[in-house]
């Protein structure tokens, strides 16, 4: 499979509805509004008639066993809107999680990315509607993630799940801020894990998503994806698609959790490397490690851990750590949601001989 297209210009910049309404949409609004007063007259009459019939003492319809309803307003307090005021006078829309009861907030790297010309200008409207200046704490490109700060404590943090035990088929939920509607709530299952997405603008930058059917739209992006528990399983990306198609991302928990942690500390952070070039041209089944040298590199970095795994030039890389391994961009992405120092059990072809090592991960500086 090929890795999904990347979107070069993710997030576009997205007006607020409360600041800019489009004639369409304040079309559409007065007609949705007339027939929902219509509509709500009659639903008022059949209330108070079911009331009139209720007999005295019994209690009121309970929630639907199946409704999402009471978790989602647990969780919607520790979401929140992410602005980024634009040279221009636009505004990037994103959305973020509350990690931290003394302020801490996740997002997408890319959201925030364009602080860099705009003097590090970006606000945090919280689920209260109340926003605030917030500070970038550090940011991953490679990684697409961010960490923004603001002074306020006591607040709601999100609880960590554990992406791991994903699996497809699980019913998920994912909140934002899509085409800047703040507080949007979708559902939908995990339609595949594992898919090679293609971070930014990085051309060898991927993340093994989490793909979901839950309609995940630009101003999604830096939202969580939480699980049914109201757990954060992943982080929102809306850079693959210009609008939602049944096809959402979302990075997932091990690998944004991993870096956050890593920048609130120290700014910075680190990925996991195996120290090989591969050869993007193979069209065969596999990552294949470059036959010679590429920009002067060899294709097996010495001393490093596919050297030390016993790796050669040439070998075809099957399987890591379980993981099927279909191309370059898979071995990337899936690398890259370990952790540097994990050891991952690898499998890989020479001369079509299938061999079985272990192999401890590198560690690379984030750009």
């Amino acid at each position: 499979p090929q890795p999904f297209p990347a979107d070069p210009l993710a997030p576009q910049p997205q007006p607020r509805p409360k600041r800019r309404v489009s004639g369409f949409v304040v079309v559409a609004a007065v007609v949705v509004t007339a027939l929902a007063c219509g509509a709500l007259g009659g639903v008022a009459g059949s209330v108070v008639q079911a009331r009139r019939d209720q007999p005295a003492g019994s209690a009121s319809p309970s929630v639907p066993a199946d409704s999402i309803g009471p978790v989602v307003k647990r969780i919607l307090p520790s979401v929140v809107s992410v602005v980024v005021p634009q040279t221009d006078g636009s505004e990037y829309v994103g959305a973020g999680s509350i990690i931290s009861r003394d302020g801490y907030i996740m997002t997408n790297e890319h959201v925030v990315s364009t602080t860099k010309d705009n003097g590090g200008k970006v606000k945090v409207e919280l689920n209260s509607g109340e926003q605030v200046d917030a500070t970038v704490k550090g940011m991953s490109s490679t990684a697409d993630i961010a960490v923004l700060k603001i002074e306020r404590g006591g607040l709601p943090p999100i609880r960590w799940g554990d992406s791991r035990g994903v699996q497809v088929g699980d019913r998920v939920i994912a909140v934002g801020n899509p085409l800047g509607l703040a507080e949007t709530t979708t559902s939908g299952i995990v339609s595949a894990l594992n898919r090679p997405v293609h971070v930014n603008q990085h051309s060898d930058s991927y993340y093994a998503a989490i793909q979901t059917d839950a309609a995940i739209n630009p101003g999604n992006s830096g939202g969580p994806l939480f699980d049914f528990d109201g757990r954060l399983i992943g982080v929102n990306y809306a850079g693959a698609a210009r609008q939602n198609v049944g096809l959402g991302f979302a990075i997932p928990e091990r690998s944004a959790q991993r870096t956050a942690e890593q920048l609130i500390k120290t700014g910075k952070a680190t990925h996991a490397v195996i120290g090989v070039y591969t050869d993007t041209r193979y069209k065969g089944d596999g990552a294949k490690i470059a036959d010679s040298a590429v920009g002067g590199n060899q294709p097996v970095a010495s001393g490093g851990p596919a050297d030390k795994a016993g790796l050669q030039a040439g070998d075809v890389i099957t399987k890591v750590d379980g993981i099927p391994v279909h191309s370059s961009a898979e071995l990337t992405a899936v690398i890259r949601t370990q952790a540097p120092g994990d050891v991952v059990t690898t499998v890989y072809k020479r001369s079509e001989s299938p061999t079985t090592t272990k192999m401890t991960l590198g560690e690379e500086s984030d750009q």
